[in-house]
Order: C-alpha cells, then structure tokens, then sequence
C-alpha cells in the first residue's frame, strides 16, 4: 500500500511530500533483496533526482516492511496517484 506523511488532501506549491510504501511478503522462503519501484503520477517524475523506489533487506513471509522516498517542492497543479 502507499501513504503519505501527511492527511491533506491538498498540498501548498513547494511543498516536500514524504511517500510511505508498505509491503507484505507472502512468500514461503525469505528474499535476501526485494526491489519495491512506485509510478509517480506524470506532472512529477521531472522533480525527482532519482528513482522512486526503495530496497528491502530480508523481506520473510508474513513480514510487513516499509520503504520511503521524498517529493521536493511539489509544483502547482492537480496530481494524483494510481492505486498500487
């Protein structure tokens, strides 16, 4: 699932968003390395410096991880996620 740091809905221009990806493994045998990469909605992938993503380490079954990246300065506009 993906959260935020914050519950407004509605964010002032130049804004920082901090983006909260939560995932659970389901798998019988533990991942030494889990890659999670997240869709960025299209007005802000030209504002990050890389990847949105993050890395688990040991991900086992059952196991709830959680991988964070940041929005800097969040520019004017309507933008809005897709569901994972």
């Amino acid at each position: 699932t993906r959260s935020f740091n914050t519950d407004k809905t509605i964010l002032e221009a130049g804004s920082s968003l901090m983006v909260i990806l939560q995932v659970q493994v389901f798998s019988l045998l533990p991942w030494p390395w889990l890659e999670i990469q997240d869709t960025l909605p299209q007005g802000l992938e030209r504002h990050l410096n890389r990847e949105p993503r993050g890395n688990l380490a040991w991900a086992r079954k059952g196991a709830i991880q959680y991988t964070t990246y940041w929005v800097p300065k969040i520019p004017r506009g309507i933008h809005k996620w897709d569901s994972l």
